[in-house]
């Protein structure tokens, strides 16, 4: 399957990155950390105001009428406040009238303080924070630079998010340890009164020694740990929760059974529909996949090898008396219209090209093989998904459950609450 530039762009989500990789957070599983010294050779800084008017005067006139921004790290917070205000003035000077642009943030919550939280409730951000549990859960692997344990500024962080209303959900990421706790890790967020949840597995690869294959971290959560982890949290969401907690794997799996289409992308049937942009203005297909073998060009300077470009006619409108165009490169084009076009469709595939045993899954049409960068790759053809095992016992488990309040929503009947 071809993609073109004007799909990606049709999927309206925009991810920047401004200070890259930078953190004031050392994780130990965070997957992107070694990024500004493997891909960047250390030049990591903050995105200048002249890059985020390319990037975002070369993709918002083109883009659909509702467009997501969503600002990620490293820790984006350390952009500091006046960037983003700076952020969504450029981001009105190059909206189409009539253009709805939403913003997201994720973040650690450890630098919120009250001037970023009315920013954050006038600007109307949705903000994504990190806690991985208790205190206990959370210090063991989320400690700052200087080895100090931060789950006490995280909570003062998300009360502060609280005392001003601004809409939030809670990240928390699954490592080997917090992922055998399932119960106790759901009974924890859902007491601080948080009804909008992600689980996300610590997926690491590491080379083995021996074999010179690559093996899974050891800080990674093992397949049948997931399983069950998927398992019990559906159980206990399903007997206490489901008409007021907000779990983003179950509603994914609910709205691909109803709606025929994923909420998240890693059990989607593309990657297509997202680009990340770093702070030096290179774009990239996934920020899981920040390499140079998947840079797709520039906002700064078009495709960093020859392409094909496809030209768009170029997009005006007018913010008051003013006539404003998409920022161009020296050769007349946005830079959405030049983006590597071979790599665009070589990344798409990546996806797509499934071993056989995803093919006979019966459950294919709800994973789609999960996220390429958890598929072990050993030659040609990928291996299944590591979490494979997992996701098996999960539909195996919940799927006449699922199907019961599937029937509920195709019906436009709301989903009966649990008992007591």
């Amino acid at each position: 399957m071809a993609i073109s530039k004007g799909d990606i762009a049709a999927g309206g989500t925009l991810m920047i990155k401004p200070v890259g990789a930078l953190c004031n957070l050392k994780c130990e599983y965070c997957y992107y950390l070694d990024t500004a010294d493997s891909v960047f050779g250390g030049s990591v800084r903050r995105m200048s105001v002249d890059t985020l008017e390319h990037v975002l005067g070369g993709f918002l006139p083109s883009a659909p009428d509702q467009v997501t921004i969503a600002w990620q790290g490293g820790e984006p917070t350390l952009a500091g406040l006046a960037f983003f205000e700076q952020a969504v003035r450029i981001q009105r000077t190059f909206q189409r009238p009539g253009q709805e642009v939403s913003h997201g943030l994720q973040t650690n919550g450890t630098l919120l303080d009250e001037d970023w939280c009315r920013f954050l409730k006038r600007e109307k951000f949705l903000v994504g924070i990190s806690i991985d549990g208790s205190r206990a859960m959370h210090d063991r692997f989320r400690k700052d630079n200087a080895g100090v344990a931060t789950h006490s500024k995280v909570i003062a962080g998300l009360k502060c998010l609280r005392r001003h209303g601004v809409e939030h959900n809670v990240l928390c990421v699954l490592q080997r340890e917090n992922v055998t706790s399932p119960r106790h890790l759901l009974e924890y967020l859902v007491g601080l009164g948080e009804s909008w949840l992600q689980f996300i597995p610590a997926v690491e690869w590491e080379t083995d020694p021996e074999t010179d294959e690559p093996k899974l971290s050891e800080l990674s959560p093992l397949p049948e740990d997931y399983g069950r982890f998927l398992c019990e949290v559906f159980d206990l969401w399903f007997e206490k929760y489901r008409d007021r907690v907000s779990v983003r794997l179950f509603d994914t799996v609910l709205n691909r059974m109803v709606m025929g289409r994923s909420t998240l992308c890693i059990l989607s049937n593309s990657c297509h529909g997202q680009m990340t942009v770093e702070h030096n203005g290179d774009v990239f297909g996934c920020d899981h996949f920040v390499d140079p073998q998947w840079l797709l060009g520039s906002a700064c300077r078009g495709a960093d090898r020859e392409t094909q470009a496809v030209t768009q006619a170029t997009v005006q409108m007018t913010v008051g008396h003013q006539p404003v165009q998409p920022t161009q490169d020296g050769d007349g084009q946005a830079w959405i219209d030049r983006l590597d076009t071979d790599r665009i469709n070589a990344f798409d595939q990546y996806k797509l090209n499934l071993p056989a045993a995803c093919d006979r899954c019966q459950w294919l049409e709800l994973c789609f093989g999960g996220c390429p960068k958890h598929r072990p790759h050993r030659g040609a053809v990928p291996e299944p998904t590591v979490l494979c095992e997992g996701y098996l016992a999960f539909f195996k488990h919940a799927m006449l459950r699922l199907q019961w309040m599937a029937e509920h929503l195709r019906r436009g009947v709301a989903i009966p609450p649990p008992r007591g």
